[in-house]
């Protein structure tokens, strides 16, 4: 693995093996920004996907983590922070969103003594304890920011980014390459520490796992979830990473994006790639097309129909692939 993470969070990643997949072909930067960057297209279409989850949930019941995975990068992409000890709190309350009434009195009492006559309504997990945004009888927003101790740090009208208390989950080498990334910014605009960072992992796997349902769904509604093209083809993108271990760039995205989906054909083969393949494995249908980061891996049927799979490096040369 690249030192693209701390040391400390590389080795919190090893050690969980719900967030091994990203471990599982060589992740770059580059890579990582992508993910981050599917995420943030995601929240932009949040509300239209989430809505259909809401109003069709009697058909998903088999894919419920998945659908609460997706309300939980939601709730990371806005700025909510939690690890996976909170995610399976909420979880089993079987709603991920925090309300202002979800939090002790203390810290409720507190927002109120600090703010007056500001109708509290939701909340956030945040590192240095909650964020909590209402608005005033006129309708001006308000927030109010309080220690799990009941200590308010401030309350007023502005939205403030939060200090980071926890050890970070990103060098700053990454975090200056997430900076450059508008939709990948949500990351870094509220640090992720280490355990932050591994929940967002572990809920892409999540809803990874459980999502072949929930995706076919979302295909058979295409014309009703047409304003949230872009964001299903990130979503799709994303479960390509996780299982089937691709690994691309943030232009490469947007080439999918462009197609309207999330996972490669024989035909979006550079040319040079796709002849090869040709010469090499005359009368072969490729069905299957995987970007590894420089690489390709193709999947398909001879004419005999027997398996063929390869791996097509950057430098030209094809191999069988043996890693799947």
């Amino acid at each position: 693995m690249p030192a693209i993470f701390t040391p400390e969070l590389e080795s919190e990643l090893r050690l969980n093996k719900y967030v091994r997949w990203v471990f599982l072909q060589e992740t770059s930067d580059s890579h990582l920004v992508c993910m981050l960057r599917c995420i943030g297209e995601f929240e932009e279409s949040q509300e239209a996907i989430l809505g259909f989850l809401v109003r069709n949930y009697e058909n998903f019941r088999g894919s419920r983590l998945s659908c609460l995975a997706l309300e939980g990068l939601h709730c990371m992409a806005r700025g909510d922070r939690f690890n996976q000890e909170e995610w399976a709190r909420r979880t089993h309350s079987g709603r991920i969103g925090l309300a202002a009434s979800d939090l002790p009195a203390a810290i409720q009492q507190a927002a109120d003594a600090a703010y007056p006559g500001i109708s509290w309504d939701w909340a956030m997990s945040i590192d240095e304890g909650h964020e909590i945004g209402g608005s005033d009888p006129a309708g001006k927003r308000a927030y109010a920011y309080v220690t799990p101790e009941g200590r308010v740090i401030y309350a007023g009208p502005d939205r403030k980014r939060g200090e980071m208390l926890n050890p970070p989950g990103f060098s700053q080498e990454l975090v200056a390459a997430i900076s450059k990334e508008p939709l990948a910014r949500w990351s870094v605009a509220r640090p992720l520490s280490m355990e932050n960072f591994i929940c967002v992992l572990f809920l892409i796997g999540e809803f990874e796992a459980r999502s072949h349902e929930l995706r076919n769904h979302f295909a058979a509604r295409k014309t009703e979830l047409s304003e949230a093209e872009r964001s299903l083809v990130a979503l799709e993108a994303l479960c390509q990473m996780v299982r089937f271990r691709e690994r691309f760039d943030v232009v490469e995205l947007e080439q999918r994006m462009s197609r309207g989906r999330g996972h490669l054909t024989a035909d979006d083969l550079p040319l040079p790639v796709r002849k090869r393949l040709q010469d090499h494995y005359p009368g072969v249908a490729w069905e299957w097309i995987w970007k590894k980061g420089d690489d390709y891996e193709a999947l398909g049927k001879d004419q005999k129909g027997q398996t063929v799979d390869v791996l097509h490096s950057r430098s030209g040369s094809i191999r069988p692939y043996y890693d799947r």
